[in-house]
């Protein structure tokens, strides 16, 4: 919890500056922090699928945000 306080934190001015700074964004980090969370205390194999797959989604949501950014575009 202490690291996804800091990630949010560092993160604040990076989201205002790129344009996703709403609450959506803030929902993910702590939804993919609940997964991790669920797979580290998981002691049934069920539990550790549903941590891996909580955390997966909003991971792959985060990644989406930004798709369609012409800066990422362009990089070689």
């Amino acid at each position: 919890m202490i690291i996804a306080f800091l990630t949010i934190l560092i993160s604040m001015q990076y989201a205002q500056r790129e344009g996703i700074a709403f609450g959506e964004y803030y929902a993910l980090v702590l939804f993919a922090t609940l997964g991790m969370m669920l797979m580290a205390a998981g002691t049934h194999l069920i539990i550790i699928f549903l941590g891996l797959e909580t955390m997966s989604i909003a991971i792959y949501i985060l990644a989406g945000m930004m798709r369609e950014d012409e800066n990422l575009l362009n990089r070689p």
